[in-house]
């Protein structure tokens, strides 16, 4: 998204776009860029640089499609909600698509599945995996499938930026006392946050048995563009298997999480809660 054009900048529209469709374009960037705060019309004209009686005719005609809002009382212009919803199910369409394209590349690289999994509230759901050749014909799938995050083999690398006091509402305690059937699960916050921190540090999970008995994997989390966890990427596999591979494996997803975050328009650095920068 571009910065706002000062005052004085006149817009300048590539020669084969239609005058008007640039000024709309304008014109819902800079909203864009205001979020739920939204702007005045002055605002508006400040910011793209266009002529006041166009910019409110434009808004006019937009209000009456319903793409824009007007707050009666401080007669504040923001997006409708509509384009935030569009936004978020185009984003996720488009991290299933380039994820399968790293997960697939992981997948064959490492020789175990990989998964590209997404946190909905305190689960964890399967949205994407690739089986490498060797594998296939014993793999059953997982896309679609939901578990509680605290139990779930990406549930450290989903909430890695969230604070250590916050942990317990993210996962819910009880569903740490359920977890019994992997003979290393932890059983406390505490436990379960000792977890995320190694991860912090690293920059991936590794788990030997915690999430599932008889299962390693190794997780990472991948950033949107706002900086925001958007999914992890899993890579699990019999323990007999993983075991000695669990560190390696991790860099390698680690990496590849890097890649899907940077093609998603993730910025390279990025602020952790700590302050320091990755």
């Amino acid at each position: 998204m571009r910065e706002p054009r000062g005052r004085t900048e006149v817009a300048i529209a590539d020669e084969s776009e239609d005058p008007a469709s640039a000024c709309a374009r304008d014109v819902l960037e800079l909203l864009a860029a205001t979020g739920v705060a939204g702007a005045t019309v002055a605002d508006v004209v400040a910011g793209t640089g266009r002529n006041r009686s166009v910019v409110s005719r434009l808004v006019a005609d937009l209000a009456e499609l319903g793409l824009v809002v007007r707050d009666p009382r401080t007669r504040r212009i923001r997006l409708d909600w509509t384009w935030y919803v569009l936004a978020a199910r185009a984003g996720q369409q488009r991290l299933v698509s380039r994820g399968q394209i790293v997960l697939d590349q992981l997948a064959a690289d490492v020789g175990e599945t990989a998964y590209l999994v997404v946190r909905e509230g305190r689960n964890a759901v399967t949205r994407a995996e690739a089986i490498p050749r060797q594998r296939s014909i014993q793999a059953t799938s997982w896309v679609g499938r939901s578990w509680p995050i605290a139990r779930s083999d990406a549930g450290p690398a989903l909430l890695l930026d969230t604070r250590a006091e916050d942990l317990g509402d993210a996962i819910g305690r009880g569903a740490l006392m359920r977890a019994g059937a992997a003979p290393n699960a932890p059983r406390t916050v505490a436990e379960f946050a000792a977890l995320v921190e190694v991860a912090r540090r690293t920059g991936y999970s590794a788990l030997d048995e915690q999430a599932e008995a008889g299962v390693g994997s190794a997780a990472a989390p991948v950033h949107d563009v706002t900086g925001r966890i958007a999914a992890a990427l899993v890579v699990g596999g019999p323990i007999s298997r993983m075991r000695s591979r669990l560190d390696v494996i991790g860099e390698r997803v680690a990496a590849a999480a890097s890649r899907l975050a940077q093609d998603l328009g993730a910025a390279r650095g990025r602020k952790m809660n700590d302050g320091t920068i990755t």
